[in-house]
């Protein structure tokens, strides 16, 4: 997450904002593309004439295996945006100026956020499954519970060690 963090930061000060991301239609993706639900909440990869990448057309980060999420790997996605650690950015609140602000009061002006060992995102114990399996607010992974514990790994602008309890 750190290598991410630094190309992430290094994007904004070159670019004024940081990357896009693949659910809200932050950036128009080419025609034809739509993005999966184990897709969404992604970097947008850039596309030939997209220059929003972190890895093109200006390599923030070498390739994209630095944004892998090893946790999801298992499950063997075969879309490589599936695989990748969820971004979200603050400007997904735009529209609701009072959501905006407490988001960014508390992590500003983005999250990044791995699986964890459960490998599903915002899941409740044992029912295996992504997104509305649970909720953004479920909880962070506490490592203390061991390698069978659920919950999400989280780091913010505002946090590198993001919690929800």
């Amino acid at each position: 997450m750190r290598t991410v963090v630094t190309a992430m930061e290094a994007y904004a000060v070159d670019n004024n904002k940081y990357p896009y991301w693949t659910y809200s239609g932050s950036h128009p993706a080419p025609a034809g593309v739509t993005f999966t639900t184990e897709e969404r909440w992604k970097f947008y990869p850039g596309y030939a004439g997209y220059s929003a990448g972190l890895t093109t057309p200006i390599a923030y980060i070498t390739g994209a295996s630095a944004m892998e999420d090893i946790f999801r790997l298992p499950h063997n996605f075969p879309q490589p945006l599936a695989n990748q650690m969820m971004y979200l950015s603050t400007d997904y609140y735009a529209a609701s100026p009072a959501t905006y602000a407490a988001q960014d009061r508390r992590y500003g002006k983005w999250v990044l956020r791995s699986a964890g060992p459960d490998t599903y995102y915002q899941n409740y114990m044992h029912l295996n499954g992504d997104y509305d399996a649970g909720g953004w607010f479920l909880g962070s992974y506490d490592a203390t519970n061991g390698t069978v514990s659920a919950g999400d790994i989280y780091r913010s602008q505002k946090n590198p060690d993001e919690t929800h309890t």
